[in-house]
């Protein structure tokens, strides 16, 4: 019999999708992912192509790209309901439409007003298109032994989407200006789109879509009602909001912190600039193998909440290192800071199916950890740039290493999770 991506779970009856199929649909959701990564970090590598088009102003730049995170801030659970209703065929295809509409609206743009409004229309898709992707490989590996692993082979996809684009968006922007830009990313997004279709064929919808009723012939199917009851009963878990709030803290104390490192290594420790920068590029390097390396230790362990605790705690000792360690030394702070304290987005994504028997919930209890994690961590951006202007960059790591520990207490507490 042929290997399948999703066994019988506690009798719960899951339709077995084979694994090749499986590791299709992983294949392509992560070069969705890598798209999506090309339209998130879109301005990044080109503001200065974009100062100059539109003879824009750096602060009104900066409202242009903020665009982008406070949709995402607002729309992610609206995005979760819509992706648990809709079949993941057609969510696919309706974020990958937002996305292009956004684009060709900035492709055509000749002020600030249209290039926000394109802005906008394609965060609402990247929105839908993170959800998507996610909840279907939390359903198609739902059981599977390499679960943890296809997730953080995932969310590599937005890591080397941002990569991929820093290298390669000044090229085509001096070669055939911003219309190149954009093109380049709706060309990639419409032909993944179709790809997209074809993989996600109707016995993999029918796998993913069918709640525990349905699975089980011994029970009627869930009426609406029953089954938006069921959508709402996600917010009512204690546990969910506990990882919500440790991934929150401890990505504020890695990822969120990250962007001040660079300064703080010029500034502070006499770091060239230029050094400093091939140095946090490293630590994203690291964090990429890190995402998949933590996957395959929980799948080979059998268990996320244990390694997620370490991964907490490893944090003091990473900023420990920030703390006391000689400049000299600081290629041992970029290993340790780029690995240790990185399983959050791997082992939180891939433990949904601990909490939640259907996977119409997934997307809803995948948006509230994304508006939790975007919500605080905007803030938490904004006050580690006020602590470091008014206490110092001393007083930051402290803090980050209070974040780590009280990451570790919010999952040793969410006890259902393995």
């Amino acid at each position: 019999m042929e290997n399948t991506a999703a066994a019988d779970v506690q009798n719960n009856g899951y339709q077995q999708i084979p694994i090749k199929q499986a590791i299709l649909i992983l294949v392509v959701s992560t070069l969705i992912m890598i798209a999506a990564g090309f339209s998130n970090f879109k301005f990044i590598p080109i503001v200065v192509n974009f100062l100059q088009e539109y003879q824009l102003e750096m602060g009104a730049m900066g409202v242009i790209m903020s665009v982008f995170q406070w949709v995402c801030i607002f729309a992610m659970i609206p995005a979760g309901f819509v992706i648990s209703r809709m079949a993941p065929r057609y969510s696919g295809i309706l974020a990958v439409a937002f996305i292009v509409a956004g684009n060709v609206v900035g492709l055509v743009a000749t002020g600030v007003a249209a290039l926000v409004i394109g802005r906008i229309i394609e965060a609402l898709g990247f929105c839908l298109i993170q959800i998507l992707t996610q909840s279907v490989i939390s359903s198609v590996f739902r059981g599977n032994k390499m679960m943890a692993t296809a997730v953080g082979i995932l969310n590599t996809g937005m890591m080397f989407g941002m990569i991929i684009h820093t290298s390669l968006a000044p090229t085509v922007a001096r070669a055939s200006g911003l219309k190149g830009v954009y093109l380049y990313i709706i060309i990639t997004i419409v032909v993944l789109a179709i790809i997209w279709f074809i993989a996600i064929n109707k016995k993999i919808e029918d796998a993913i879509k069918k709640t525990l009723a349905e699975r089980d012939s011994k029970k009627a199917a869930l009426s609406k009602k029953e089954k938006w009851a069921k959508r709402v009963a996600v917010f009512k878990t204690p546990q969910l909001w506990l990882i919500a709030v440790g991934f929150t803290l401890i990505g504020g104390a890695t990822a969120r912190v990250g962007q001040y490192i660079p300064t703080f290594m010029s500034e502070e420790l006499g770091i060239d600039q230029v050094v400093a920068g091939h140095l946090n590029s490293l630590t994203t390097f690291i964090g990429i193998a890190a995402f998949i390396i933590y996957g395959i230790l929980a799948d080979k362990l059998h268990t996320r909440r244990k390694l997620m605790i370490f991964s907490c705690l490893s944090g003091v000792v990473v900023f420990l290192c920030l703390l006391y360690l000689p400049a000299g030394l600081i290629l041992v702070f970029v290993i340790l800071y780029g690995l240790l304290p990185r399983a959050f987005t791997t082992l939180t994504y891939s433990c949904y199916s601990d909490l939640f028997d259907d996977n119409d919930q997934i997307p809803i209890a995948h948006s509230t950890v994304q508006f939790v994690g975007n919500g605080i961590g905007a803030a938490l951006t904004a006050i580690f740039g006020f602590v470091i202007q008014y206490s110092g960059y001393t007083t930051l790591w402290w803090i980050c290493i209070g974040l780590s520990v009280a990451a570790a207490i919010c999952w040793f507490f969410a006890k259902k999770i393995k």
